[in-house]
């Protein structure tokens, strides 16, 4: 049921003789229905840990948790992720791709490209990802990459395990090793690749085209990192924020529109998301500011307004940049998105990336692709019925705060995300 709800054929609500008649495989002891044999082969299955296969257990994990708008949206199907501790989301408007990591750092990758996963990768701690790259920091801090390395963005011939010698742009099979200490955090370009390690040092490899490469490599006292199409951010320990690659300055032209040249007064800043041509921040406040492209809605030049922040934005916890938008996570987990995308016409760069589903509710972390966004969504209504009750509970203990098995005041007073209405009860909006 976990990875396949469609198992109830009948549709009601149980899995019985019916869908064992169906799909005899989910019938473990061959009796005819789903009993406790088949929770002591998959104890995953019972979600409300009572002993039995009920509704709530069918519907509780066909609710969509990550949650996936723009372009490539139709073939990027999420896996059925009851937790998430990080995501990242890759590819262009053609070709569209994502990794998640789940709380026991089991890795997670679908879409596109998704093939290429290392079969011997075993727990994560980070992800990131590139244009046709991808990049996981193992339980050791050992960095592995894989995918295209045409431009050396996964690493060197020495560090190569698998595939095909001199297959530089599928690689199947195909991963990097690189040790270069214990990596805290790890960032993909167009081509290249970014690690931070745990002394606040940095490394950088790939293409070096407007030396977003070379001048990381120099950087000390980094706590967090970022990395565009063609340059990287990165926030210091002292809360200012450094740039190095394409965009120095303003000159008009495509690839140096200001992305890289931070505001002067920018000293508290906790998080930094890197666009094509603009870059954000993420102050200590919880405000957001911008610079580079996008500072008017001209469609021109790469202008779609996606360095105007929203005047009525509220207080953020995380922010992160596609090409040509930028998305916000508030204190009161709405995700806000603007820049293009905020219509559909499923060409150029308008593949309502900047839409955000009316229906979403409260999320936990947020992600941007080229041309598409990604959203988290905890598992707070397990049995789809549109309020918080027992079903919940068990799947998420969580959710009650102060422990009386209900979900009501205290619980929203504790954790103002589950009351997306502001009307101090749980209700069906939320």
């Amino acid at each position: 049921c976990r990875d396949n709800p469609a198992l109830d054929r009948n549709r009601n609500g149980v899995l019985d003789v019916l869908d064992c008649l169906n799909n005899p495989s989910i019938d473990c002891d061959s009796n005819g229905h789903i009993d406790q044999y088949e929770l002591v082969d998959d104890p995953g299955l019972d979600c409300n840990a009572n002993g039995r296969l009920d509704s709530c257990d069918v519907a509780g994990k066909n609710s969509d948790r990550v949650i996936v708008w723009g372009s490539g949206s139709g073939f990027m199907q999420s896996p059925p992720l009851a937790t998430c501790s990080q995501f990242a989301v890759g590819g262009d408007s053609q070709y569209g791709f994502a990794l998640a990591l789940d709380q026991n750092g089991t890795l997670y990758c679908w879409g596109s490209f998704s093939y290429i996963r290392p079969q011997s990768l075993g727990a994560c701690r980070g992800v990131a990802a590139g244009l046709r790259h991808c990049a996981a920091i193992d339980s050791n801090g050992l960095l592995k990459v894989w995918g295209d390395n045409y431009y050396g963005q996964c690493g060197t011939e020495s560090e190569r395990s698998g595939g095909y010698s001199g297959d530089t742009n599928s690689n199947r099979g195909a991963y990097w090793t690189k040790n270069l200490g214990d990596v805290v955090q790890i960032a993909a370009g167009y081509v290249h690749t970014v690690a931070l390690r745990s002394d606040g040092s940095c490394a950088s490899w790939g293409a070096d085209w407007y030396g977003q490469v070379s001048a990381t490599n120099t950087w000390q006292g980094i706590r967090h990192l970022s990395s565009g199409l063609y340059h990287n951010t990165g926030v210091r320990l002292d809360g200012t924020v450094i740039c190095a690659g394409a965009g120095t300055y303003d000159s008009g032209s495509y690839e140096y529109r200001g992305q890289s040249n931070p505001p002067s007064d920018l000293n508290d800043a906790v998080q930094a998301a890197c666009g094509y041509v603009h870059t954000l921040a993420l102050r200590s406040n919880g405000a957001i500011v911008a610079w580079g492209a996008g500072k008017t809605t001209q469609v021109t030049n790469n202008e779609f307004g996606q360095s105007i922040v929203p005047t009525d934005l509220g207080p953020c916890v995380s922010v992160a940049a596609g090409w040509y938008h930028s998305v916000a996570l508030q204190s009161n987990g709405i995700v806000r998105a603007w820049g293009a995308g905020s219509i559909d016409t499923q060409s150029n760069t308008n593949w309502g990336q900047s839409i955000v589903p009316n229906d979403m509710g409260s999320v936990t972390m947020i992600a941007a692709g080229a041309y598409n966004t990604m959203a988290f969504r905890p598992a707070s209504d397990a049995n789809n019925n549109n309020r918080p009750d027992a079903c919940d509970l068990a799947d998420n203990p969580s959710l009650d705060r102060d422990g009386n098995g209900v979900i009501d005041a205290l619980d929203i007073r504790r954790n103002p995300a589950l009351d997306c209405n502001h009307n101090v009860i749980i209700d069906t909006y939320d």
